[in-house]
């Protein structure tokens, strides 16, 4: 039988990265450990001495072998980051599984400048949920949940998960411009909201909108819905019916196209429809949308509320 070591629990104040580098390293710290078992026995007292859940103590074992494979590819790239034990505050280990996640499927030039950022603590967990929330659909639903599970990953071959991540890109975009696009430069409020609820445009049709833009212009000017199709920029009469459905339900409509892609559709979509590309290199305006107060109607008062609640629960 394998003798475990005595693990204290005077260590305070709590601090998971101080935890994890401890628990990643089993014989620094005396012990023998055969199998997986015995590992799994020492984490298992060590959560109990500590007063947490073992959930809790995997988790902190998780970000600590992510924060090192990070370490070393920052170091890689000529950048000095702390040693696991010595994580500056605001570094969670929500925020590197986040930053992990978004890191498989993210393109570059949105990874590398995020991960210097992650370490040094300056992305709340909040900005990171909304970034993997535009990135995750295009994966399709696959996890790396399970023992001995290859993580998914990007894959430029497949060309569903291209198309998916150039609307992942606009959507990234929208976000880090603010409501710039939307003709408020200086708005008091600016929020993007995916998986928009249906909004019903007449007695037989609903329609889901991609995004939603909550703009208020200033402090004392009522709030804008900015509803947002993005497509690639093959006008058809299934996306000019749902535009013209949606017209009276929102302040304003517009199409967004990946950044390269072509705008020569433009004049297929109704006049009072905002054009815009967005991606890496920002957002810009093809043709601004015409703003006006929807009529009062129960479609609009539905998908207010519903919002109201989402960004409540945010």
């Amino acid at each position: 039988m394998i003798k475990l070591p005595h693990i204290s629990s005077e260590l305070t104040p709590w601090r998971w990265d101080v935890k994890a580098a401890h628990l990643l390293d089993p014989k620094g710290s005396g012990a023998t450990l055969g199998d997986t078992r015995s590992y799994s026995a020492w984490i298992r007292e060590f959560a109990d001495q500590n007063k947490k859940t073992q959930a809790s103590i995997w988790r902190a074992v998780s970000a600590g072998r992510i924060y090192r494979d990070l370490r070393d590819r920052l170091a890689k790239r000529g950048h000095r980051i702390p040693d696991l034990g010595q994580v500056p505050e605001g570094v969670s280990p929500e925020c590197l599984e986040l930053l992990e996640k978004i890191s498989r499927v993210a393109p570059t030039e949105v990874v590398e400048p995020l991960e210097l950022q992650v370490v040094a603590g300056e992305v709340p967990r909040r900005e990171l949920r909304k970034l993997w929330e535009a990135y995750r659909p295009v994966l399709g639903g696959q996890t790396a949940r399970g023992r001995n599970v290859v993580a998914p990953r990007f894959d430029p071959k497949d060309k569903e998960q291209v198309h998916s991540r150039l609307e992942a890109d606009v959507v990234a975009a929208l976000r880090q411009a603010g409501a710039a696009w939307c003709g408020c430069p200086a708005a008091s409020l600016y929020e993007l909201f995916l998986n928009t609820p249906p909004i019903r445009a007449s007695r037989t049709e609903s329609y889901a909108l991609d995004a939603i833009a909550i703009v208020q212009p200033g402090l004392d000017d009522p709030v804008q819905l900015h509803g947002v199709e993005i497509t690639s920029g093959l006008a058809g009469r299934p996306l000019d019916r749902r535009l013209k459905a949606l017209s009276g339900v929102v302040e304003a409509l517009w199409v967004a196209l990946p950044a390269d892609s072509s705008a020569r559709a433009v004049k297929a979509w109704p006049e009072e429809v905002g054009v815009i590309t967005a991606g890496m290199g920002g957002v810009v305006v093809v043709r601004p949308a015409v703003v006006c107060a929807p009529k009062p109607s129960a479609a609009t008062e539905s998908l207010m509320r519903n919002l109201l609640a989402r960004a409540l629960r945010r």
